[in-house]
């Protein structure tokens, strides 16, 4: 059986219609962004990651969209920006929520997008007891990313994940702010290490980070 890569732009109504075309004749169509399988996507606040990392799986035929955030209606405002996400999505595209992303890796299926680690980290401190003991939830979080990362590199599946940029502004306050800082830190690090792209939006505009592996202090721990 050959297998041919060909790229195709996301934006172009043909696409759509070429790849149903290809699937009646039987092919596999494999949906692969440009630079990788793997992309992590980060920014600051209404950077325009969200939006970046959705339309590089536009014209996926399939998608399963990986929610990490917990509902809450108790919280308006919060339940009014998931329907916001949802409504901006493509219908066909299912949405899993879960805090189980290494294990929607492991499993075959379409690509999939994970929005966000940052929400994904704060669920994770939460359940460590983190805020209560950072000490004693420090080797517990890192078990956690440590199995994020190694189901992402074991992944067959095309994964774009979106995460947050924080720290490069003013010091948290307290220590727990601190603290989530500095995870965040190295969970983005240790995720970007296993991804063939790593991209950063900044007022709306996409950058292409180099492919550096940089000495980031974290073997056999977490933050200093």
């Amino acid at each position: 059986m050959s297998r041919l890569a060909v790229e195709l732009p996301d934006d172009d109504p043909r696409t759509a219609a070429l790849v149903e075309a290809l699937e009646a004749f039987g092919a596999r169509v494999v949906h692969e962004p440009v630079g990788g399988r793997r992309t992590l996507v980060t920014g600051g606040a209404r950077s325009g990651k969200s939006s970046y990392a959705e339309s590089l799986l536009a014209g996926a035929p399939a998608v399963d969209y990986v929610a990490t955030s917990e509902r809450d209606e108790g919280d308006p405002e919060w339940m009014a920006r998931i329907a916001a996400h949802v409504a901006r999505r493509p219908a066909h595209w299912r949405t899993v929520e879960t805090m189980d992303v290494a294990g929607v890796l492991a499993a075959d299926g379409p690509p999939v997008l994970v929005d966000c680690l940052g929400v994904w980290l704060t669920r994770v401190l939460d359940g460590t007891g983190f805020w209560a003991d950072r000490d004693a939830a420090g080797p517990l979080v890192r078990e956690r990313v440590d199995a994020l990362a190694a189901a992402l590199a074991a992944s067959r599946r095309t994964v774009v994940l979106v995460t947050n940029e924080v720290g490069a502004g003013i010091v948290p306050a307290d220590a727990g702010g601190r603290g989530f800082r500095d995870w965040l830190g190295v969970l983005n690090a240790t995720v970007a290490d296993v991804c063939e792209r790593v991209v950063l939006c900044v007022a709306g505009r996409a950058l292409d980070l180099p492919a550096t592996t940089t000495a980031h202090g974290l073997a056999g721990g977490g933050p200093a």
